[in-house]
């Protein structure tokens, strides 16, 4: 497999540098889209990051990397977080 330079724009202001496939990049949006839409669908109160990674855990997921995802929406200014939870920002609609 070869490693290549990818550009992975979460939003039109953040724009992260990553040695990835085409294939690693298309399912990293993927799964960003999902948690903002699973935000979204969880309605003005938010959703509680622990039932967020839980899902994502059952995927195997690690800790670590869902908390960089997570990191890397608030940064991009698609989610906030208040206390454990996450809320959908205009970004992310």
């Amino acid at each position: 497999m070869v490693m290549v330079l990818s550009l992975l724009v979460l939003c039109q202001n953040c724009v992260i540098l990553l040695y990835m496939t085409t294939e690693q990049v298309n399912a990293l949006r993927s799964v960003a889209n999902a948690i903002i839409e699973t935000v979204k669908l969880s309605g003005p109160l938010g959703a509680p990051g622990g039932h967020l990674y839980a899902a994502l855990m059952a995927s195997g997921c690690s800790l670590h990397q869902f908390e960089q995802i997570m990191a890397g929406l608030v940064s991009a200014k698609m989610l906030t977080k208040t206390g454990e939870c996450y809320t959908v920002t205009e970004g992310g609609i």
